[in-house]
C-alpha cells in the first residue's frame, strides 16, 4: 500500500491518493488483478479496484465530514496476499481557549473556546469538558454553538491554575495557564454582562486589596472600549473602593478595565437602547424551495439605529399557504439587538406571504408595540446549482493579488444542463484570523501563530509590564457583520475600531457569468495577497430559472500560493502580520 500523503486534515475533501501495488513471487507487477482495499475510517473512492498495466490499483481517501483527530489504517488484499497496514494520520481539528492569563483571587473571569476543523470551519454542537487545577469553573462541560464557540467563567483560588478543555469526541484539547496574584483589583459594579442603557450614567467601582486587606490610597486606572468615563483614574478609599462613572450614546458591547498594582480587573457590559422604535426583518433567502428553510432575523432598534438588547420579539406567519412553520413563536434579542428563528416551508408552493416580527407593548420601557415584516415565497425547486473549484492559487505580483478559479453547474431535475442561466455571485466574509506567519526552526513551511499579552496586562499600553510571546495557532474571530449587509450597524463593532472586520475583499471576474450548453459557467475570485490565510469567506452562486431561485454556497479560508509558504521564501507571505492584528483576543483591534 502506498499513499501520496500519510497525513491528511480533518474534513479534507481532497485527502490523499492511494495505490495498491500487486507483484508476483518474482516481484513482477501483475495487471488485471481484483484488489480489495479497506479502511478503518474516512471515505474510500475508486472501487471496484483492479490493477492496471503497471500493477497498480488506484483510488483515493478523503475525510469529508470526518472531524476527530486520529488515524486511519489501510490494507489491501489480492488473492491470498494481504499488504502491510498503511497508517494515515488525521489531524487539524483544533480547540483554543481565549482569555486572560493572569487573574486575582476571587475575581471572576470570562473565557471563550473555539473549535475548528483543519480548514478553519467552525465545529458546532460538540461537548467540551472543562477541568481546573485550582479555583472554580462555572461549568464542567459546555457545548459549541453554530460558530464553534462556547464560553465559561473562572473564579481563581489562592494558587496559580491550569484550565484544560477537551473535545472528547474529537481528540482535541487545549490548556490555559493562569497566574493568580495575591494583589487583587476587581470591578464590583456593574455586574458581568449587565445591560446599561444609552444616555444614562452608571457607576464603575473597582476594589483594590493586598493579601486580602483593602488598600486605601491606591491609584486605579480605568479604560473602556465603548462609551465615556468621567475620569481616567480614581483613588481608592478606606474600603479599597475607587469609583468613576460611565455612559454611552451608542449601543453595543463594551469591555471595562480597572488596573492597580500591575493587576487588571475587567468587566463585560452591553449598552442598549431603552425603547424599541423600529423592527427590521430579514431572511437569508427570499425564495425558499418546498420543504426548505431560511433563517429569519429581526433587528430591533431605536430611531437612531441603536440596538435594543434583551427584548422579546414575537413572530407570526401571515397569509402563508405552504403549510410551513416557525421554529419558535418568540425569541430574545442578543447583544446586537437581533432575534433569530427559522422558517421551514411546507410541500406546497406559495407565491407570496409575510412573516411579522413584533415587540409587544407590555414589556418594560415599551409603551407601544412596534412591528416589521419580510416578504417570502415558496417555489418548487426544479433545478440545482453546484459550485466547484480547482486546486490552484495563481499569484499576480504585478498587482499583489491572488486568483482562484471556480465553476457553477446548473442542471434541471432530470440532470440535463440548463443553458443561458445568469449567475449572481456574492462573496461574504464569515470570519477572520489574527496573528503572524512564523518560520519555525527546521520547518518546511511558514505557519500561523497569535501573540498573547504579557502577564498582568490587558491593553496595548501596558506592554512595558512584560514581554509579548507567541502561543498556539491563529486566533479565529467571527465576522462583525452579523447580518451580512456590509454596513457597520450599532452593536457590530466588537473590537471598537470603527470599521467592520473583515471587509469584503473578494471581487469576481466576470461579475455575472452565464451558463453554456453544458450548464457550466466559470469565474475567478481575486483578492489581495495580504489577506491569504486570514479571511474565511463564503461564495454564493444564485440562478433564477423560470421564476424559481436556486443557490449554492462554498466556504473556506482564502488560500496562498504554495511558493509563498515555502521555507525557501525567507520574507514569508505578504500578510505578515495579519491585517487584523496579532493578539489572541477578538475584542481588541490590534
Amino acid at each position: 500500500m502506498l499513499a501520496s500523503k500519510t497525513s491528511v486534515g480533518t474534513n479534507d475533501a481532497t485527502g490523499t491518493d492511494i495505490i495498491a501495488l500487486v507483484k508476483d513471487a518474482n516481484n513482477n507487477l501483475v495487471s488485471g488483478v481484483p484488489v480489495t482495499i479497506s479502511a478503518t475510517g474516512g471515505n474510500l473512492t475508486g472501487a471496484p479496484f483492479t490493477t492496471d498495466q503497471t500493477g497498480s490499483a488506484k483510488g483515493s481517501l478523503n475525510t469529508s465530514n470526518v472531524l476527530p483527530n486520529g488515524q486511519i489504517t489501510l490494507t489491501a488484499t489480492a488473492g491470498a496476499s494481504t499488504s502491510q497496514p498503511l497508517v494515515i494520520a488525521v489531524t487539524g481539528t483544533a480547540l483554543t481557549i481565549s482569555g486572560a492569563t493572569s487573574a486575582t483571587i476571587g475575581s471572576q473571569q470570562t473565557y471563550s473556546l473555539t473549535l475548528v476543523d483543519s480548514t478553519g470551519k467552525p465545529i458546532a454542537n460538540q461537548p467540551v469538558s472543562l477541568t481546573t487545577t485550582s479555583g472554580t469553573l462555572s461549568a464542567t462541560s459546555v457545548t459549541t454553538d453554530s460558530k464553534g464557540t462556547a464560553s465559561f467563567t473562572f473564579t481563581p483560588g489562592t494558587t496559580d491554575a491550569a484550565i484544560t478543555a477537551t473535545a472528547v469526541n474529537l481528540n482535541a484539547g487545549a490548556t490555559q495557564n493562569i497566574s493568580v496574584s495575591q494583589n487583587a483589583t476587581s470591578i464590583t459594579t456593574p455586574t458581568e454582562n449587565q445591560i446599561l442603557y444609552i444616555g444614562q450614567s452608571y457607576p464603575v467601582t473597582a476594589n483594590v486589596s493586598v493579601s486580602g486587606t483593602p488598600q486605601s490610597g491606591a491609584s486605579v486606572a480605568f479604560t473602556t472600549t465603548r462609551g465615556t468615563l468621567t475620569a481616567s483614574s480614581a483613588t481608592s478609599d478606606v474600603s479599597g473602593n475607587a469609583t468613576v462613572y460611565i455612559g454611552s450614546n451608542t449601543s453595543g458591547p463594551s469591555l471595562i478595565s480597572a488596573s492597580a498594582n500591575n493587576v487588571t480587573g475587567i468587566r463585560n457590559v452591553t449598552f442598549s437602547a431603552l425603547t424599541a422604535q423600529k423592527v427590521i426583518v430579514q431572511a437569508t433567502s427570499s425564495v425558499i424551495p418546498t420543504n426548505g428553510s431560511t433563517q429569519i432575523q429581526a433587528q430591533v432598534q431605536d430611531n437612531n439605529g441603536n440596538a435594543v438588547v434583551g427584548a422579546t420579539v414575537n413572530f407570526t406567519l401571515q397569509n402563508e399557504t405552504s403549510n410551513g412553520n416557525l421554529s419558535a413563536t418568540s425569541a430574545t434579542t442578543n447583544n446586537q439587538g437581533v432575534a433569530t428563528i427559522t422558517y421551514t416551508a411546507g410541500g406546497n408552493p406559495d407565491n407570496s406571504f409575510t412573516i411579522q416580527a413584533t415587540v409587544p407593548a407590555q414589556q418594560p420601557n415599551q409603551p407601544t408595540a412596534v412591528s416589521g415584516q419580510v416578504a417570502l415565497s415558496v417555489a418548487g425547486k426544479s433545478f440545482s446549482v453546484v459550485i466547484g473549484e480547482d486546486n490552484k492559487i495563481v499569484k499576480n505580483d504585478a498587482n499583489a493579488t491572488y486568483e482562484k478559479t471556480y465553476n457553477v453547474i446548473v442542471t434541471d431535475n432530470t440532470g440535463a444542463p440548463v443553458q443561458g442561466a445568469s449567475i449572481q455571485l456574492r462573496a461574504l466574509p464569515k470570519a477572520y484570523a489574527k496573528g503572524a506567519w512564523e518560520l519555525q526552526t527546521g520547518a518546511t513551511t511558514w505557519t500561523q501563530f497569535y501573540k498573547e499579552y504579557p502577564s498582568g496586562t490587558v491593553n496595548r499600553g501596558s506592554q512595558v509590564n512584560g514581554t509579548i510571546y507567541y502561543t498556539g495557532a491563529r486566533q479565529v474571530c467571527a465576522s462583525e457583520d452579523t447580518n451580512g449587509n456590509g454596513v457597520l450597524d450599532p452593536g457590530e463593532d466588537i473590537n471598537g475600531n470603527g470599521t467592520l472586520e473583515p471587509p469584503n475583499i473578494v471581487t469576481f471576474s466576470p461579475a455575472n457569468p452565464v451558463t453554456d450548453a453544458n450548464g457550466t459557467a466559470t469565474f475567478k475570485i481575486i483578492y489581495g495577497q495580504n489577506y491569504g490565510g486570514w479571511v474565511y469567506n463564503s461564495i454564493t452562486a444564485t440562478a433564477i430559472v423560470s421564476g424559481t431561485e436556486g443557490s449554492n454556497t462554498l466556504s473556506g479560508w482564502l488560500g496562498l500560493a504554495s511558493s509563498d509558504l515555502d521555507a525557501g521564501n525567507k520574507s514569508g507571505p505578504a500578510g505578515n502580520p495579519s491585517p487584523f492584528g496579532i493578539y489572541g483576543s477578538c475584542t481588541y483591534p490590534y
